[in-house]
């Protein structure tokens, strides 16, 4: 049976990815769209979440290199986009399955190594992925496009569960 940390890790997979194909579909006019008080377009909010997802996976032991690319995300394709957050994902995953104890990660920021809990960082790139779909539905809503449902119970009734 899957872990609590497991099951939250393969919701927020599961709604990044429902959330980039529900875009990649998309005019321009759309994903070029945003809002006072959100990270950006819609286009460029996506490929903050996916980047921003690398850099976290990259300090997380156990990760495999595909899992972990550069800090380029302003010529990623949609397809490219899917996949990174696929593979991002699924090691996201793969650290919550493997990971029983809580460790400490040891991260360069700004010149200076920070010793971090394991759990801490994936929270961060839990809430950090959270925050900004939630930024991203309210554009898309402005917009006049209804946004997917990405909540729990949307993930359940994929998963084939009741909702």
């Amino acid at each position: 049976m899957p872990t609590i940390m497991t099951q939250l890790c393969k919701h927020h997979r599961w709604a990044n990815l429902t959330l980039i194909d529900a875009c990649s579909v998309l005019p321009n006019a759309v994903l070029d769209a945003s809002l006072p008080g959100a990270f950006g377009s819609v286009r460029d909010t996506l490929r903050h979440i996916v980047v921003n997802e690398g850099r976290y996976l990259a300090s997380m032991p156990g990760v495999p290199p595909l899992a972990v690319w550069p800090d380029q995300g302003e010529g990623l394709a949609f397809g490219d986009l899917r996949e990174r957050a696929a593979n991002g994902g699924d090691a996201l995953i793969g650290v919550a399955t493997t990971s029983v104890e809580d460790g400490v990660i040891h991260r360069e920021w700004g010149g200076q190594i920070h010793a971090i809990p394991l759990s801490t960082i994936m929270t961060q790139m839990i809430n950090h992925g959270a925050d900004h779909r939630s930024q991203i539905a309210t554009i898309l809503s402005q917009q006049g496009v209804t946004p997917p449902p990405l909540d729990a119970w949307a993930f359940l009734a994929a998963e084939g569960g009741a909702a």
